[in-house]
């Protein structure tokens, strides 16, 4: 019995099964090239009229199940690519928020560091500064000195001469051999004077003006010199010339070094500091002092003696302002080095934890720069796939043929009418529970219907089963969905630029006309504005390089790699490119953006970028 029970059950299964696969033939996906209703149309009609009969429930249950097995596994796989994505996402967000925020805070520590090296180098500057000043000072110092020195009159002297006038001689010619033989008289006295302010001479006229004991400038004073007859005899009359020089010791004489001439026995000199000088003079050569009216003699040598006193004075005081005034530059000198020895001191102690801090913030640049290229990597992996789905929609519906329609007719024209409804379907299966990410920030989740561009991009059959005048169909459609906003971004960016067609590119909403394409070169900071000054491109010579805020405009956040539309800017280097604005906290630095994924910072303008010249604006 046993053995019967199992034949018997065996053959009712073979026979259940033959009655499944002999239900009728499983349906496959028929793929269109567009959705045109005429071609959707006319794909459906064909695949009713393939078949010979109307589809059975076994036949119905399973392309039903196949279908939605198709269907669960897609939606699980594409559930399962936005988690994996939105997971990666927020580690790579993650890693990028901690990575940027220590950045800033060892930027912000940086800069401190920065205005420290400034503030010294500022006041090492001041320094020099200070001490050319103070060094000009003292040249201007020993110039106005030695202008005073040599233009002031410094004394007078008094010079008595006896001389001989034969009969053969010219009244003329024995003044210029008077004032001759004085010569040496008065160079000696201003030698001696010199000599007692040797300091000064020494420090300030020796190399420029006196060149020895013998030089300096007397000059006749204008009052008619003073003439008395001594004797006369057979060789001529004897007289005694009294003449009164003004003295300027420090002043070179024009004609030269002072050579006076030897006592002859025509001419004998001496110079007249007191009475007692003259009447020594006179009893020397022979000749009695009481016998002549001296009384004017007097007054001038009384009067030049005064005149050496306040002269002497007036000298002293000059001299004593002078050195002080040098003696407080020399200290304001000597200082001020001194402060800049400590300033130095201080410079090269910082200058290690300069180095290493530079180092340290180029490397977490590094980092950073890594982390955001990842983070824009991981953004556009999710945005891709939430933006662009594919979609099973299944749906029934019983049609009732017209008079003159085939069964295959009235089932095209009923799916006709469905199409809207299945866009729909699959728009609201696109957009619930979609994740969303803005500019690098997931904004969550939104289960509002997202207005979406859907294409019908395949249908199956799943079933056609004949209900007496009506017939059942059960139809699958593969629907392809597009959130809008991709869509219009697309738009924007066309609608954004205008390609001129003669290497620039204008920003229609800025005015800008951009360089379509750079030289593909790195520059320091100041190589790179001249290159964009001297730019000569499509007949315009005005390029300039673009400030900061102008180069950010063509940063394009939804690419990397680089981050700007390539379409308008093809073979931009997914680098740095220099503004033209200085840093302000640090004027020897500029600010720049990174291509690579948009953002921006500043560096040093000695280092070599890319530079994108642009021409308007301003």
């Amino acid at each position: 019995m046993k053995h019967i029970f199992a034949f018997v059950v065996a053959i009712l299964l073979t026979g259940a099964f033959f009655g499944i696969v002999n239900a009728g033939p499983a349906s496959e996906w028929v793929s269109l090239s567009s959705d045109a209703e005429s071609e959707l149309k006319q794909k459906i009609k064909s695949e009713v009229e393939k078949r010979d009969t109307f589809s059975t429930s076994q036949e119905e249950s399973a392309n039903l199940r196949t279908v939605e097995e198709e269907k669960s596994k897609e939606d699980s796989g594409y559930k399962s690519s936005i988690a994996a994505l939105t997971v990666e996402f927020n580690k790579y967000k993650k890693d990028r928020d901690g990575l940027t925020t220590q950045f800033q805070a060892a930027s912000t520590e940086f800069e401190e560091l920065q205005k420290e090296f400034k503030n010294i180098k500022n006041a090492i500057e001041n320094y020099d500064s200070q001490i050319v000043r103070y060094e000009l000072d003292i040249k201007t110092q020993k110039e106005s000195f030695t202008k005073w020195l040599k233009t002031e009159k410094q004394g007078e002297a008094v010079v008595a001469v006896i001389y001989t006038r034969g009969f053969k001689d010219v009244a003329h010619e024995l003044e210029k051999q008077a004032d001759t033989a004085s010569a040496p008289l008065m160079a000696a006295q201003m030698g001696t004077y010199v000599k007692s302010y040797s300091t000064v001479i020494n420090s300030v006229l020796v190399k420029d003006v006196i060149k020895g004991t013998e030089e300096g400038t007397a000059k006749w004073n204008g009052e008619e010199p003073l003439r008395m007859e001594l004797d006369k005899g057979a060789k001529g009359t004897v007289y005694l010339r009294i003449k009164r020089y003004e003295l300027y010791p420090f002043q070179a004489p024009a004609s030269g070094k002072i050579n006076g001439s030897a006592a002859s026995d025509k001419m004998s000199a001496a110079s007249v500091q007191t009475m007692q000088d003259l009447e020594a003079f006179l009893s020397k050569n022979g000749y009695a002092p009481k016998s002549l009216v001296l009384s004017r003699v007097e007054t001038w040598v009384k009067e030049a003696g005064l005149f050496n006193q306040q002269a002497d004075t007036a000298l002293n005081f000059q001299n004593r302002a002078f050195e002080e005034k040098i003696s407080r530059l020399n200290e304001k000198i000597t200082n001020s080095r001194s402060d800049k020895e400590l300033q130095l001191s201080a410079l090269k102690r910082k200058e290690p934890a300069y180095k290493k801090m530079e180092a340290e913030l180029d490397a977490l640049r590094m980092k950073k720069d890594e982390a955001e290229k990842l983070l824009s990597e991981a953004q556009s992996r999710l945005s891709d796939k939430k933006h662009t789905r594919e979609t099973v929609i299944i749906k029934t519906a019983l049609v009732t043929p017209s008079g003159s329609q085939t069964p295959a007719e009235a089932v095209a024209e009923m799916v006709m009418d469905k199409l809207s409804d299945v866009k729909n379907d699959a728009r609201v299966q696109h957009s619930t529970s979609t994740v969303t990410v803005v500019n690098s920030q997931l904004a969550g989740e939104t289960v509002a219907q997202a207005v979406t561009e859907a294409k019908i991009k395949g249908v199956r059959l799943i079933s056609f089963i004949n209900e007496g005048d009506s017939v059942k169909v059960k139809m699958a459609f593969r629907v392809k969905t597009v959130l809008i906003n991709e869509i219009q971004s697309a738009k924007k960016v066309a609608e954004q630029y205008t390609d001129n067609g003669n290497g620039t590119v204008t920003a229609n909403k800025t005015g800008l006309i951009w360089q379509k394409q750079d030289n593909n070169k790195t520059r320091d900071w100041s190589n790179a504005m001249s290159y964009c000054d001297g730019l000569i491109l499509a007949g315009y010579s005005d390029w300039r390089l673009p400030s900061k805020d102008e180069l950010e405009t063509l940063v394009d956040r939804s690419k990397s790699s680089p981050s700007i539309d390539t379409t308008f800017f093809p073979n931009t280097i997914s680098s740095v490119y220099w503004s033209s604005t200085t840093y302000a906290g640090l004027t020897t630095n500029a600010w720049y953006v990174n291509f690579d994924y948009g953002y921006t910072f500043y560096n040093n303008k000695t280092n070599t970028y890319y530079a994108r010249c642009v021409r308007g604006g301003q």
